[in-house]
């Protein structure tokens, strides 16, 4: 079954509203970092689930999908953090199998929408002494590429033959996957 968004609601739309409990649950996972242990955490659920689905996109033909466009990439920053602050990556949570295209963007909406919560979370690791060169690397990354996710709405919104079922299916996966990392994280530190 093909959903097909309405003269008033986009693609981007359709998207946020199918995906808003997983979002949110996962917000509620991920919590404030108001401290340096809270900013850790983080870290080891984020490098755990972006390092692989970011390996998955590797793997696609990319000027065939996408033209020119590129996402924001940020797992060996967060590998280069981890490492500044002293932490072991946890074991890497397995992504979707074979991402066809309808997926892709189900998976690229929550990789480069997160961009715009990076904004708030770099100045809060900023607060922790954490910068561009020491710690934050991937936040300072992500930050700065507000036009990358441009770009990625106007392709969502442009693409032929998008099954927007099958992309809101591979975004629920993703929250779910990154929600995973942060609830290992936790039992790690236990």
């Amino acid at each position: 079954m093909t959903m097909t968004p309405t003269e008033n609601c986009s693609r981007r739309s359709a998207l946020r509203s199918e995906t808003a409990k997983q979002h949110a649950d996962l917000e509620t996972v991920v919590g404030a970092l108001g401290s340096r242990a809270s900013y850790v955490r983080y870290l080891r659920g984020m490098h755990a689930f972006r390092a692989p689905y970011e390996s998955a996109l590797s793997s696609l033909d990319w000027p065939a999908l996408f033209g020119d466009w590129r996402p924001t990439l940020i797992a060996q920053s967060l590998h280069d953090d981890l490492g500044d602050v002293g932490a072991a990556p946890l074991e890497a949570v397995r992504p979707i199998g074979g991402m066809d295209r309808s997926g892709a963007f189900g998976v690229l909406y929550v990789l480069e929408g997160s961009s715009l919560g990076a904004r708030l979370l770099y100045r809060d690791a900023q607060k922790l002494g954490l910068t561009a060169t020491f710690g934050a690397r991937h936040l300072a990354q992500q930050a700065a590429g507000f036009e990358t996710w441009r770009g990625f709405q106007a392709l969502l919104e442009t693409a032929e033959g998008l099954e927007l079922r099958a992309a809101v299916s591979a975004a629920n996966a993703v929250f779910e996957a990154a929600k995973l990392s942060f609830l290992k994280a936790d039992d790690d530190e236990a």
